[in-house]
């Protein structure tokens, strides 16, 4: 684990057993988020991102949920926990202040019951010592700090009361409660507005920057990677395909998925022109994979992509991608 991560994900497997067999969700992942970093991972639906980013903090039915691999996670203390290894009532102190989440619907996420106060106020009662009053105060200073004011006020209301990107607002001041080291954004943009969404990214983004925390960012949309993130790693079929700072993933895309993701986004100026798609769907992960998942979409595939699978190769430092061909993005058009 590097000296400058908050997690490394090592090889990380996660098989879910189902009625229908043996789901291989996630299939040996690996990356790390630094401090202070902003790391997206990106994918079409069903890829294995939300597998992974809840595999963190192990909030997957373990009755039904065989996991490999480690995630080394490093506490605010400085020591470095294997999150596997962690018995409940650590994991329980580790979710919410060292680790928090933000889940794509918030008002799911929210109990209806009760007041938007009373649910922040839980989190800190949980996890500090801090007495009713100080509690209070914080609740409301928390709710200023997302922009939901007056707080007083809206510290009374029930979630009913608020809209989509209020909600999602009320969520990251929940997240934000214990100053927790790395913050998980499951998709936490994408049931609203695109004016919202920006509204959310900003305040995401200043946040990061005033308290200093780490952001892993779940998204299937390479603009939102553009706008926030410092690093990305790209997944298909519950595997990492390509990692790189997000320049570099723009300006020199090196796995064929990656470059047929970005050409799939719409450009300006390309008014009745026919979208790019990327044929085919991804593979079942009920079925072995043989070679790279990719292959029967690529245009650039080889015999040996279809029986075995490649290797993580290097294009400069920080820049890791799996493909057997180095010339596939020389050869592919500009993106």
């Amino acid at each position: 684990m590097n000296a400058n991560s908050i997690v490394s994900i090592e090889d990380l497997k996660v098989n879910l057993l189902t009625t229908r067999g043996v789901v291989c969700a996630v299939r040996g992942v690996s990356f790390e988020i630094g401090k202070g970093e902003i790391h997206g991972l990106v994918g079409e639906s069903g890829c294995g991102k939300t597998m992974t980013a809840k595999s963190i903090l192990r909030l997957h039915d373990e009755k039904r949920t065989l996991y490999g691999g480690k995630i080394l996670l490093r506490e605010s203390g400085g020591a470095v926990e294997n999150v596997f290894d962690l018995r409940k009532e650590q994991l329980q102190k580790v979710r919410g202040k060292e680790v928090a989440m933000i889940f794509q619907d918030p008002m799911v996420s929210l109990n209806p019951l009760l007041t938007i106060g009373d649910q922040i106020g839980e989190m800190l009662r949980f996890h500090t010592d801090l007495s009713p009053k100080e509690i209070e105060a914080k609740t409301l200073e928390l709710l200023e700090t997302v922009g939901i004011r007056p707080a007083g006020e809206r510290s009374r209301q029930y979630p009913f009361e608020f809209s989509g990107g209020m909600a999602q607002r009320i969520m990251i001041a929940m997240a934000l409660s214990c100053n927790p080291q790395l913050l998980i954004a499951d998709e936490s943009t994408t049931a609203l507005d695109v004016t919202t969404q920006a509204q959310i990214l900003d305040l995401m983004k200043s946040l990061q920057k005033s308290i200093g925390m780490s952001i892993l960012l779940i998204t299937h949309n390479f603009g939102v990677v553009a706008e926030i993130c410092d690093r990305a790693s790209v997944m298909y079929a519950g595997k990492i395909v390509e990692t790189s700072t997000v320049r570099e993933l723009f300006d020199a895309p090196r796995h064929p998925y990656t470059q047929s993701l970005i050409r799939s986004i719409p450009k300006s100026g390309c008014a009745g022109q026919r979208l790019v798609t990327i044929p085919g769907a991804p593979p079942s992960l009920l079925e072995p994979i043989h070679g790279c998942a990719f292959a029967p979409r690529c245009r650039y595939a080889a015999q040996r992509c279809r029986t075995q699978e490649p290797p993580m190769c290097t294009a400069g430092e920080g820049h890791e991608y799996a493909c057997y061909l180095p010339n596939a993005g020389e050869e592919a058009d500009h993106v």
